[in-house]
């Protein structure tokens, strides 16, 4: 009699039977519609609490309390945690800290999708963050980050109308190497020797310390825009002529003439010089 009774009882409890206990049905991964059912056919009462996971998919179950498998009284509760995904993470503002430092801090939070990218503009020390998007706020996960680093960008200063050395001195101290291409300047363009007329990359560009700038320097040898000559010039000293007039197309000169005037005097003195009168009858008869 006794067996029998013991018997009696193990089945009442394996079958749930009476006011006995029930085991929490296996439910982990399931979606909550179906865990509630499963737990519900055994007697108990699922009770749904929604908390957020970085490894079991939104919906799913992620545990219950008590935990699967453990026994407990019929018609008691089952806490069933279900999954609403990853929890937001706050994006912090690393603008001006050093792109492997901000990468890593940001690997630490939790963030997993972060790509660092070469901001050739920035003026920003080489290495540092110039700006990053999304903007600093709460974001999931695996929300795509970019890290905007800078390389250290210079602007390219106005080498124009400097000296050949001069511009080198100002592009090779501010980080820039330097190539000389010896050229004459456009014809419209007046410049002096050994003068920079042009630059390549043009002046205020952002360019990487290290960018090879070429500057065009007026030769030498070459002169600035030809001047026009003048045509009315005089090309040569003019010789009187047996007359006292100067030849077309030059300055008279000081020759002395023959006709009478003295030495070192010009034509002008020559025409001044008096005429003498015919002598009359009488005078020549006194002759």
């Amino acid at each position: 009699m006794v067996l029998a009774a013991i018997i009696v009882a193990v089945i009442m409890l394996s079958n749930g039977g009476g006011g006995g206990t029930a085991n929490v049905p296996l439910v982990n991964g399931e979606s909550y519609a179906q865990a509630s059912a499963q737990i519900k056919a055994v007697g108990l009462n699922p009770v749904q609490n929604k908390q957020p996971s970085s490894t079991v998919k939104s919906g799913l179950v992620i545990s219950t309390n008590p935990d699967n498998g453990n026994s407990v009284a019929k018609n008691s509760t089952v806490t069933v945690n279900v999954s609403t995904g990853a929890a937001n993470i706050a994006l912090p503002n690393l603008t001006g800290s050093q792109a492997s430092q901000a990468e890593q801090q940001l690997k630490t939070l939790g963030f997993t999708n972060v790509t660092p990218t070469v901001d050739a503009q920035s003026t920003a020390p080489s290495g540092q963050v110039d700006h990053m998007t999304p903007a600093p706020g709460s974001y999931p996960p695996n929300q795509p980050i970019t890290l905007y680093v800078s390389g250290g960008g210079q602007h390219v200063p106005n080498v124009v109308n400097q000296t050949a050395a001069e511009a080198q001195a100002i592009l090779t101290q501010d980080g820039f190497q330097v190539t000389t291409t010896s050229t004459p300047a456009p014809a419209s363009q007046m410049v002096q020797p050994g003068t920079v007329y042009n630059q390549n990359p043009a002046a205020n560009q952002v360019e990487p310390k290290g960018t090879l700038i070429q500057i065009f320097v007026q030769p030498q040898n070459a002169t600035s825009t030809p001047t026009p000559s003048d045509t009315n010039t005089a090309t040569g000293t003019a010789t009187p002529t047996g007359g006292g007039t100067p030849t077309d197309g030059g300055t008279p000169t000081n020759t002395p003439t023959t006709g009478g005037g003295g030495p070192g005097r010009s034509l002008a003195d020559h025409s001044r010089q008096p005429v003498a009168r015919p002598l009359s009858a009488a005078e020549r008869v006194n002759q």
